[in-house]
């Protein structure tokens, strides 16, 4: 019986290691998403500024 319970234990280190491998490889996937998020907000932000000036070029007003 004492046997079973090292077996059991090697099982659930085995567990507990793949656990936090997965753990680590789900919070990099998590950060990279977060720095693609913010690349993608700063490139529309550009864009937008980028086509207001277009517009206020095409249809110069007075009061800009």
């Amino acid at each position: 019986m004492g046997e079973e319970k090292l077996n059991d234990g090697g099982k659930e280190n085995q567990s507990k290691e793949y656990s936090e491998e997965y753990t680590d490889q789900y919070e990099s996937l998590l950060d990279n998403i977060e720095e693609k998020r913010g690349s993608l907000l700063k490139f529309r932000l550009e864009k937008g500024k980028e086509e207001l000036r277009e517009q206020k070029r095409a249809f110069p007003r007075k009061d800009w």
